[in-house]
C-alpha cells in the first residue's frame, strides 16, 4: 500500500449508534491513529519545547494568546492548548484566576515546581 492511512467504513446503524433512526450514514475512521508510539528523538525535542514554553513565563504571568506569540505561534492552536493543559496537570504552571478558568482575563504563571524544573535544566546544561 502507499503512504495513505487505511480506513474503516461504517455503514451500519449498529456500528454507529449516534446515527438517526432510519438514516444510514457513512463515515471513515483512520485505522491505527491514536495508538501509542515508541519513544523517539522527537519526544526528547518536545521536552525541550516544553522547557521553552515554561521559560516564557519566567518574567511575568501572561494571557494564553501572548504566551503563544512569545513561543512563536501566530495563534493559540489546539496543540498549544494541550501543552498548557499538560503543564497545568503537572503543576508546572497555574492560573492567576483559578476559580474562573474561562475568564478573558485569565493569565498563567510559573509555580515553584516550574521554576525548579527550569533551574535544574539550566544547571544540567552547564
Amino acid at each position: 500500500m502507499g503512504s495513505f492511512p487505511r480506513f474503516l467504513n461504517c455503514d451500519d446503524e449498529a456500528e454507529a449508534p449516534f446515527a438517526r433512526a432510519g438514516s444510514p450514514i457513512s463515515f471513515r475512521v483512520p485505522v491505527g491513529q491514536g495508538q501509542p508510539r515508541p519513544e523517539s528523538g522527537a519526544e526528547s525535542r518536545a521536552e525541550s519545547g516544553a522547557e521553552s514554553l515554561l521559560r516564557r513565563l519566567e518574567s511575568r504571568p501572561l494571557p494564553i494568546s501572548e504566551w503563544a506569540r512569545a513561543c512563536g505561534a501566530r495563534t493559540v492552536s489546539g496543540s498549544f492548548k494541550r501543552s498548557v493543559h499538560r503543564a497545568l496537570e503537572l503543576g508546572l504552571v497555574e492560573r492567576t484566576l483559578p476559580e474562573k478558568p474561562n475568564s478573558r482575563l485569565q493569565q498563567y504563571r510559573l509555580t515553584e515546581k516550574g521554576k525548579r524544573v527550569i533551574t535544574s535544566r539550566r544547571e544540567q546544561a552547564r
